[in-house]
């Protein structure tokens, strides 16, 4: 824990513990920036996290075995302290039973074999929350994990596949089926999986009858470029779903064809006004085309007034206005309410110093700087703000 009590920053603890989910181990993915916003909100809460891989060096590593040595499981310990409330499981094809750690369940097998799997699903008979896939990367390997585990996840539950953008060789060429990335390409364009390889369409009825919504990340965030993760949301019970309009605009954003991206997500919108998703891909994608025209903060302040609960709306919004002058008081103003909305959440609060540094408030943003500091000890880049605000006023 850090100081007073406050929870720690997610890329620090990978730091600390030895994770390259983090910035400074290994190859240094960063993808804590991408679990810290799909969990800082849920942080608290009483959760079922499962891993599947646990430390590299495995089958999938060339020399790599599954009979290698096991005495730390680095990102296990990393969201233990960043979950204090959950119970983490860990799946892996090495033996880590000798790592014991409170609130720590460590299930042993193969992620290609479905009983290994079902036995996995009964370790949690209540469902996981979030599923982390982090194995072997191998395609067939991460598509039949999939299969068996999407349907133990509880309804609005969260599945993520990382390291798309590598496979490792020897154990990819032991079945033919597409790259993940291809295969998730395919159903947002087309609704279905389709030209599964040797892993039968049939298998995929059951998972494809229960998605939400499919989000890939780019390398670094950015919208385009190779994807190296991808997010597949399960249904709530009762949720409306966006149509396929809208993930037609995410796939083809991804692929770097943003008019045509808006244009589809323009068409989602109006399919269906009252689903959030929908109007907020509408205006962030105008946004990547026109820039703050008047027509796009017209958007973004729409985006608001339908939805003035949703912190995602207040923060889009927020950005778009702060590229006009004439509208910063009310960027600022809207960044304050996404932090209040979400305070867990770090980065609002770094944006939020920002935008009040750009309104001159340079005591404010300080202010915003030296509580979230304290808030969150381990977060270098509020750190960094801090410093550059403090060596600006003394120059």
């Amino acid at each position: 824990m850090t100081m007073q009590g406050q929870p720690p920053d997610l890329g620090a603890l990978a730091d600390r513990y030895g994770s390259d989910k983090g910035y400074r181990n290994r190859d240094a993915h960063g993808y804590t920036a991408v679990y810290d916003l799909l969990l800082a909100h849920r942080r608290a809460e009483p959760l079922n996290f499962l891993e599947i891989g646990l430390l590299v060096g495995g089958p999938e590593a060339t020399g790599g075995s599954a009979r290698r040595e096991t005495v730390d499981a680095p990102s296990v310990r990393m969201w233990l302290d960043y979950l204090p409330n959950a119970q983490v499981f860990g799946f892996d094809i090495s033996d880590f039973s000798a790592v014991s750690l409170e609130r720590f369940t460590f299930v042993q097998g193969d992620m290609g074999d479905p009983v290994d799997l079902a036995r996995l699903r009964g370790a949690c008979p209540e469902g996981f929350d979030v599923v982390v896939d982090d194995g072997s990367h191998a395609s067939w390997h991460q598509q039949t994990a999939f299969i068996e585990l999407f349907p133990a996840l509880v309804p609005g539950g969260t599945y993520v596949i990382e390291d798309l953008h590598w496979q490792p060789e020897q154990i990819e060429n032991l079945r033919q089926v597409p790259k993940t990335v291809e295969l998730f390409s395919r159903y947002l364009l087309d609704g279905r999986f389709a030209e599964t390889g040797d892993i039968p369409e049939e298998r995929y009825l059951e998972v494809a009858s229960q998605i939400a919504g499919v989000t890939f990340v780019n390398e670094a965030g950015l919208s385009t470029g190779p994807a190296k993760m991808v997010i597949i949301r399960k249904k709530a019970a009762g949720e409306l779903l966006p149509s396929r309009s809208y993930h037609r605009s995410r796939v083809l954003q991804r692929l770097g064809n943003a008019e045509e991206a808006t244009r589809w997500a323009r068409i989602a919108e109006a399919e269906d006004p009252s689903h959030f998703d929908a109007a907020h891909e509408h205006a962030r994608a105008r946004f990547s085309v026109e820039g703050s025209s008047p027509a796009v903060v017209d958007l973004a302040r729409g985006l608001v007034a339908r939805f003035p609960d949703r912190d995602r709306g207040m923060v889009l919004a927020a950005w778009i206005f702060s590229r006009r002058p004439e509208h910063l008081a009310e960027a600022v103003a809207l960044q304050r309410r996404a932090v209040e909305r979400a305070p867990g959440v770090a980065g609002y609060r770094v944006t939020l110093a920002h935008l009040l540094r750009r309104s001159g408030e340079h005591d404010m943003a300080r202010s915003v700087l030296e509580e979230t500091v304290q808030l969150f000890a381990d977060n270098d880049l509020a750190r960094q703000r801090l410093a550059e605000l403090s060596q600006g006023s003394t120059a």
